[in-house]
């Protein structure tokens, strides 16, 4: 991990490396890396390097996203074992960080929302924020793989299928 790479941060928040810091807090010397989030960069998260490879993951590759672009429509949504514990499974899958889970998460979500809405109801407040959280997630690290902006990365999902 150096300056300038981009990572997932275990807050689903794409990050770029923006440098490296020593600081003093519990009475010795800790290297932090300074992570900048590429949606709303006036944040600055600050990691342990001691512990990043466990907070950080790695973005993937164009490869990798080209591949998972032609296998979205394959990926199941994801299966509720349990209706009382939904939010639980959602935050399990997320916290997974694995992109096809990821995928599954949003397209329960979207099936959700579609069923409610035929009987006139809106999606669950906690369900929205959820789906909102996971597809931010995706569309970022799918843009910095494709080398795009998140807000074009719908576009060329549907053009590149």
């Amino acid at each position: 991990m150096q300056t300038g790479d981009y990572l997932v941060h275990n807050s689903g928040k794409v990050c770029q490396i923006t440098g490296t810091e020593i600081m003093k807090l519990t009475g010795k010397d800790v290297r932090y890396l300074i992570l900048t989030p590429i949606r709303g960069s006036a944040e600055t998260i600050y990691v342990p390097e001691e512990v990043a490879s466990a907070t950080l993951k790695p973005i993937m590759s164009r490869a990798e996203a080209m591949n998972l672009i032609h296998r979205m429509d394959e990926i199941e949504p994801l299966k509720i074992r349990n209706e009382r514990h939904r939010d639980q499974e959602y935050a399990a899958a997320y916290n997974t960080q694995d992109m096809d889970t990821m995928v599954s998460v949003v397209k329960e979500l979207h099936n959700r929302q579609e069923h409610r809405r035929s009987i006139g109801k809106a999606l669950p407040s906690k369900d929205a924020q959820m789906m909102a959280r996971v597809q931010s997630t995706i569309d970022e690290c799918m843009a910095v793989a494709l080398g795009i902006r998140p807000e074009e990365v719908s576009d060329f999902i549907r053009d590149n299928r």
